[in-house]
């Protein structure tokens, strides 16, 4: 999930493919959108708190916010890809 945060779903997608290789686990691809899908959706819970912070600047709040977006549009996403893929 943080390689696709990083808009490196190459290395994502290697990663995954060289831990099936090397494990032989294929079941892993069954839990693996799920398990993405509440990840970005914890990170971007963790960066909302923040807002309520007084003592944080507004200009770091900006960015919270748009990482925040970022990690809500991640964890829709993984969640349309359980849908798509009926899990």
């Amino acid at each position: 999930m943080d390689l696709d945060y990083r808009k490196r779903r190459d290395f994502s997608k290697h990663l995954i493919d060289s831990y099936i290789q090397s494990s032989g686990d294929q079941d892993v691809l069954e839990v693996l959108d799920f398990c993405k899908c509440y990840r970005a959706y914890m990170k971007e819970r963790v960066e909302s708190f923040s807002l309520d912070d007084p003592n944080i600047p507004p200009v770091e709040k900006e960015e919270a916010i748009k990482r925040a977006r970022r990690f809500f549009r991640l964890s829709h996403g993984y969640a349309g890809d359980l849908v798509t893929k009926g899990r």
